[in-house]
């Protein structure tokens, strides 16, 4: 009797509904300050890192700054060994310094966050600015290739287009048409040749 009285507590436990909910909410509201201090300083410790990051650029710069200015001051050909006797750095961290002072303004107006960032950035301002490079070529080749799409993209999300940027998506979109076209013969074409041969 005993074990059943127990089995009987058991699922009438089980069918009684669960007071979690009878929580005040004004004891929930409490909790919510805490949520905002960590946000607080969690947005602190990235700030702070951005401006460690943007501080340790500004070094960087007027260290490549200093190098270009003793590059110069030296005869020629003499700048390497210096730099080996007397830099704590590699000579290539070096030679990063300095066209980190090159492209200053480029990169201190620029929202690149990392110093790998800041070397691609670099990168594109190397090739941009010489177009004869493979990279620039590439590049070159590469935005006339997405640039009708971009405008397409750019009129299908209802912006407003220029004069010469309709035309390039008019031209686009015909020559979609007829690459649609020519599948779509071979594709008949095929099929003929099929039933042809039934």
């Amino acid at each position: 009797m005993k074990s059943n009285s127990i089995k009987e507590q058991k699922i009438q436990a089980f069918l009684t509904s669960s007071k979690v909910n009878t929580v005040p909410a004004t004891s929930i509201s409490l909790v919510e300050p805490d949520i905002d201090e960590i946000a607080d300083k969690i947005n602190k410790l990235v700030e702070g890192a951005e401006n460690d990051f943007k501080n340790g650029m500004l070094k960087y710069i007027a260290a490549g700054e200093m190098l270009i200015q003793q590059k110069e001051s030296m005869p020629y050909g003499e700048f390497t060994a210096w730099q080996k006797k007397n830099l704590t750095f590699s000579i290539p961290s070096a030679s990063i310094y300095m066209k980190f002072a090159k492209y200053k303004i480029e990169l201190t107006k620029s929202k690149e966050k990392t110093i790998r960032g800041a070397r691609i950035l670099i990168k594109e301002l190397e090739d941009a600015s010489n177009p004869n490079s493979k990279t620039g070529k590439n590049q070159n080749k590469q935005k006339l290739f997405d640039e009708p799409k971009m405008y397409y993209k750019k009129f299908l999300s209802g912006e407003k287009l220029s004069t010469s940027e309709k035309r390039t998506v008019k031209l686009y979109l015909k020559s979609e048409i007829e690459n649609i076209k020519d599948k779509m013969n071979a594709k008949i074409n095929k099929i003929n040749n099929h039933i042809s041969k039934l």
